[in-house]
């Protein structure tokens, strides 16, 4: 894949928006001759300032996507990067609703007319909460969606907590390992580590064990958040794109639950909803190879879905948006 950086003609300005209470900073990235009418928005995970992405990556995309003839903008949450506000923590039951559809607002305003959001994790929950505020999606791109709620960093602890008896958790607590990491720490972030694994983890066991079995939700933690959204898209016949690596423990519960309680939703009408796997680990974007499928993949899709909706879209004839420069 030729390097985005590359591409000569793109432009790139930084915007300035409202969402909610807060002002957010975001980079709108067009084609050299203005684009047509898909708009795509970036709405990364909680890990990294989410306007460049870790190595980049977001930045990247945009540019490939610019390319290609869509409008992008990437963006920072508020209380992150250069937006205002402050910010606590990343939980996945309150995404950052009024963020997302602020950065819609911006691709509304430049003239876009359907609009295609890509996100992963945090942002992925995002996507699927705000989809009922966006009337002209075309389609979203969900890249390592936890189907549970949890705080950002809790992901182990409240699986442990969740799936586990107290003596398994007391036996993963006394594993040697542990007590080494507690009492003679190779690392200050080794015993970091394993200090707040065992802390979360009880909090969030004796938690469970006061509110009873009635208190826990639905039996495997699946999100009530998570099948709202799903509701609405499927309703829609929204394209989605489900997209995990095969190692990782989120594509695990994904996929518990779309052969048990969410089947119907995942099936989707018309083979609407499309799961893919790749090697590896997706969430975090750990490796270049990991990224460099996400963003080839996510391209492919965007260019595909761009042409298949244009023939039903309300729009003036004009050039195809999908014609990649010289």
């Amino acid at each position: 894949m030729a390097d985005p950086l590359s591409i000569r003609g793109v432009v790139e300005r930084p915007v300035h928006f409202r969402a909610g209470p807060h002002t957010l900073f975001g980079v709108l990235t067009e084609p050299p001759n203005g684009g047509g009418d898909v708009g795509v928005v970036l709405a990364m995970g909680g890990a990294y300032v989410a306007a460049p992405n870790r190595n980049r990556l977001s930045v990247r995309m945009a540019r490939a996507l610019a390319a290609w003839g869509c409008r992008t903008i990437r963006f920072d949450y508020h209380g992150v990067g250069e937006s205002t506000g402050t910010i606590d923590g990343y939980w996945l039951d309150r995404p950052f609703v009024e963020d997302l559809v602020g950065a819609v607002d911006v691709l509304r305003s430049a003239g876009v007319r359907r609009i295609i959001l890509i996100g992963s994790c945090f942002g992925a929950r995002t996507i699927l909460a705000a989809a009922d505020r966006v009337p002209e999606l075309a389609g979203a791109m969900l890249i390592s969606t936890p189907v549970r709620d949890f705080q950002m960093g809790d992901n182990v602890p409240d699986q442990y907590a969740r799936d586990l008896s107290v003596p398994q958790l007391l036996g993963k607590a006394l594993r040697s390992h542990v007590w080494r990491n507690l009492f003679a720490p190779g690392t200050p972030q080794a015993f970091l580590r394993s200090r707040r694994l065992i802390t979360r983890t009880a909090v969030l066991k004796l938690a469970r064990l006061l509110r009873g079995p009635r208190g826990d939700g639905r039996a495997r933690g699946v999100s009530d958040r998570f099948r709202a959204g799903l509701v609405h898209l499927h309703a829609r016949r929204t394209p989605l794109l489900f997209l995990y690596g095969q190692e990782e423990n989120f594509y695990e519960e994904f996929e518990r639950a779309r052969r048990g309680e969410l089947r119907d939703l995942l099936t989707g009408p018309e083979g609407t909803v499309t799961v893919e796997i790749v090697e590896g680990v997706v969430h975090g974007f750990t490796t270049l190879a990991v990224q460099e499928q996400v963003m080839a993949r996510g391209l492919s899709w965007v260019q595909t879905l761009a042409l298949s909706t244009a023939q039903t879209a309300p729009t003036r004839p004009q050039k195809s948006l999908l014609t990649p420069l010289s």
